[in-house]
């Protein structure tokens, strides 16, 4: 767990991010930040499914897996969720392109992963502006 404290936000609430494994109910980490959350999500896609922390905690692991959320929680009440990573033996899934997103060259986010996101990522997070920029900025295609 995070030894760092919660973000505190201007309407005085404190928000925290905590990785889940849905499909085990166990919690993964505590992180100050959507952004470290996902981090940490990025370090663990590069671990093999059969290895800790990977492997899943079932009798059943051979053929089980991870499916980590992202669960967003204001003074300890939770406010959302997102499904983020999968690691099955199979191999490693990203939802939306979350895990990859580069913002230096010039393909557009997808809409439908900026709506996902931009409640995680506030004004003043370096990556919610990127990616507030990265949407607006790039000139749309004109569809004949």
């Amino acid at each position: 767990m995070s030894d760092e404290p919660m973000t505190d936000k201007p309407d005085g609430k404190r928000t925290l991010f905590v990785i889940e494994d849905e499909l085990h109910s166990e919690q993964h980490g505590e992180f100050p930040s959507f952004i470290q959350a996902i981090d940490e999500l990025r370090r663990r896609a590069a671990i093999p499914w059969n290895q800790e922390p990977n492997r899943a905690p079932c009798t059943s692991w051979k053929t089980c897996g991870r499916r980590y959320e992202v669960i967003e929680y204001d003074n300890a009440e939770e406010v959302r969720r997102v499904s983020v990573l999968e690691v099955f033996a199979s191999g490693v899934k990203w939802s939306d392109g979350i895990g990859v997103i580069d913002f230096s060259n010039t393909t557009r986010p997808s809409t439908r992963l900026f709506r996902q996101l931009s409640p995680f990522l506030g004004k003043r997070d370096f990556l919610g502006k990127a990616l507030f920029d990265a949407t607006t900025a790039l000139p749309q295609k004109s569809v004949k």
